[in-house]
Formats: C-alpha cells, sequence, structure tokens
C-alpha cells in the first residue's frame, strides 16, 4: 500500500458517520487531519480488555495498549528526521489521569513529544503543521 492509499484509508476511516462521544469525535477529527498532513503518519492507540474464548473453549481476559499511553502515537518527519509525538486527546472539563502522567513521563524521559490536545488545531501545533499543510 502507498502512502498515499493509506492516507485515503485512514481518512475514510476517521470520516465514518458514527454516534460517539465527545472524546470520541475529537480523536476522529484529529486523526482525519493529521493524515492529509505531508509527512505525518498517525496510529490511533486503543486500550483495555476483552473476554474472548481461548484454548479448550475456556474464557480469558485479553488485554490491549498500554495503561495511560496516549489516544494518538504520530510520526512526524521533516526532511530525514523523524519525530515521535505522542497526543492525548481531551474535551473540557477532562483531566489527565495518574496513569496518564506517569506516561507522558515516561515519553519525555524517551525523548518523545507528548501534548495534550484539545482540538485539531492543538493537533497540527504539536506536529509542527499548519493548517492549510494538506
Amino acid at each position: 500500500m502507498t502512502a498515499e492509499e493509506y492516507r485515503a484509508v485512514a481518512h475514510r476511516i476517521a470520516t465514518r458517520r458514527t454516534k460517539g462521544t465527545p472524546h470520541g469525535d475529537l480523536i476522529k477529527a484529529v486523526v482525519a487531519r493529521l493524515v492529509l498532513v505531508p509527512g505525518v503518519e498517525v496510529i490511533q492507540m486503543n486500550t483495555g480488555a476483552l473476554r474472548a474464548v481461548g484454548q479448550g473453549g475456556r474464557e480469558r481476559l485479553v488485554r490491549y495498549g498500554y495503561p495511560g499511553m496516549a489516544d494518538l502515537y504520530v510520526r512526524a518527519r521533516s526532511g530525514h528526521v523523524h519525530r515521535t509525538c505522542w497526543l492525548e486527546c481531551k474535551v473540557p472539563p477532562d483531566k489527565q489521569s495518574p496513569a496518564q502522567v506517569a506516561f507522558e513521563q515516561m515519553a519525555q524521559r524517551w525523548g518523545d513529544t507528548y501534548v495534550v490536545v484539545r482540538s485539531v488545531e492543538d493537533a497540527l501545533r504539536a506536529v509542527g503543521a499548519t493548517d492549510d499543510s494538506a
């Protein structure tokens, strides 16, 4: 799949009409806009758990993601340099949980950028893009 094909698929998925939550709607709006920015790649990082039937028909709990992990993993390219940026989407009056603060500190120790975003414009600024980058 080419980068253009990936961007088209990601944009189509992010702009699907679904009945969501304000938090989910913000994530979708951010992804839909960022995938159109050249040099920016976005992966939504879901966390949680689900019950699944394992070997022998036994039910088991399968966890995915990392506690406190940011909503979006973003790689932004400028020339030959790539930068990792973790975006945590928050709608007022939401605040970071203790696990999210711990993940932010860990990401910063790695040398990554971590930004709490409350709008698409915040996300564009975080990755060093402008609203006319597309």
